[in-house]
């Protein structure tokens, strides 16, 4: 099945989609979904720049929004890397900043909401690295290239971390 079509005002709706085998229609599944239709549109990627112990960091936190004051809050059921806090620069723009004060991996969700109260989310993730270490390799190039046609293929792969020279 595919839902489609144009989403016109913002709210929360509950539905019920029912999926029926076709040779027995007796056969069949029922699903209640949840949308949230927002005008809060997050721009920031979840991958964030890496942050070291003992460093000063600051992350701009971008977001398209509807009427009123945008604000962000962690959810929560998450946490941010000690040290770090979500701080409000004026009425359109936040930063994730501090000190970090200890090494790590972390994942937090973010919530962004504007004064209609229809929020929007995404999930975020950082490492915090002990001060003077190197950033490890990442290969940010995702695993799925797509479907190609037969003949010449080109398609760039890009990295992050180590010492910023790469050999493939």
């Amino acid at each position: 099945g595919l839902l489609s079509g144009s989403s016109t005002t913002v709210g929360t709706y509950t539905f019920l989609v029912k999926a029926a085998d076709g040779s027995n229609p007796s056969r069949f599944d029922v699903r209640q979904f949840q949308l949230l239709v927002s005008f809060v549109q997050i721009q920031t990627g979840g991958d964030l720049q890496n942050g070291f112990v003992g460093s000063p960091y600051s992350q701009d936190l971008s977001a398209t929004f509807g009427p009123g004051i945008l604000s962000w809050t962690l959810d929560p059921s998450t946490y941010l890397p000690p040290g770090l806090s979500l701080v409000r620069v004026n009425q359109v723009q936040w930063v994730l900043s501090g000190t970090p004060t200890a090494p790590g991996q972390f994942h937090f969700r973010l919530f962004a909401v504007d004064g209609t109260g229809i929020p929007n989310s995404r999930w975020f993730h950082m490492f915090v690295l002990p001060a003077g270490a190197t950033p490890p390799l990442d290969v940010t190039t995702g695993a799925n290239l797509g479907t190609w046609v037969i003949g010449e293929v080109e398609f760039p792969i890009t990295a992050t971390g180590g010492t910023g020279t790469y050999s493939w």
